[in-house]
């Protein structure tokens, strides 16, 4: 994925995140590597190394708020997300135990899916979750219905 000459996300971009085909860290990598230099993007590791920490920092710039706004459609978003606070700054967190898994692509989910998916990353977070217990709630978001 490429910046236009003014270094502002395609709309080609934005669908491509929208729609992302391939694992949440994939789409992290993704993200930080077209970044616009007008914004800047850390990329750590937290909880005594079982997370994945990206901070996106806009400072306001249109070109990165469009990249925040696409991300936001996706369950990497809703999975992730921690906080965010005045000044276009975005702290995602997600854990590895789901960075390996193909989220995407999926709007947001409803409001009804949003317990499995917590339940999904409280389970991560702590370790108590299987491999076949994590797709099975996967694939109960994935049924769920679309926005």
């Amino acid at each position: 994925m490429r910046l236009d000459s003014d270094n502002y996300p395609t709309e080609d971009i934005l669908e491509q995140i929208r729609q992302w085909k391939g694992t949440a860290n994939a789409l992290l990598d993704a993200v930080i590597d077209i970044w616009p230099h007008y914004g800047t993007t850390t990329d750590s590791t937290v909880r005594g190394g079982s997370t994945r920490r990206v901070v996106l920092v806009t400072g306001g710039w249109s070109g990165c708020e469009d990249l925040v706004d696409a991300l936001r459609t996706t369950l990497v978003w809703t999975l992730a997300w921690s906080e965010s606070s005045s000044g276009g700054r975005h702290v995602l967190e997600l854990p590895h135990a789901l960075a390996g898994f193909d989220l995407t692509p999926m709007v947001r989910p409803t409001r009804h899916v949003r317990g499995d998916v917590r339940q999904l990353v409280d389970a991560a977070v702590g370790g108590g979750i299987s491999r076949q217990q994590a797709r099975a709630l996967i694939s109960r978001i994935y049924a769920a219905p679309r926005l």
